[in-house]
């Protein structure tokens, strides 16, 4: 071609006028409008997504202290401070134990 061609895009200058210099900038939290719930929200119940255990294994007790030994069937040997809970009652409306 013996003609450069020249392509021109006129965009519009960006809107960007007088209406953003007087924006009003709020000075506490009072002038915000108070939440209120409705009757909808109130009412509504939540669905669990997860299990009664939230898909965490917990294994609050070590198992392996408290079952008996297969080679020498004996039963594990309890410290005595230990053992005066197993063998304690519960008096009424105190929740201390006694001996």
């Amino acid at each position: 071609f013996l003609i450069s061609l020249k392509y021109h895009n006129n965009l519009p200058n960006a809107p960007s006028g007088p209406f953003l210099k007087n924006i009003n900038i709020l000075q506490s939290l009072d002038e915000f409008p108070e939440f209120r719930t409705s009757t909808l929200e109130k009412g509504y119940v939540w669905q669990p997504h997860f299990g009664l255990d939230l898909g965490v294994k917990l294994d609050l007790v070590d198992q392996d202290a408290i079952l008996f030994q297969e080679k020498n069937n004996a039963a594990p040997i309890l410290d005595q401070s230990d053992l005066k809970y197993l063998t304690s009652t519960v008096e009424k409306n105190r929740g201390k134990t006694k001996q």
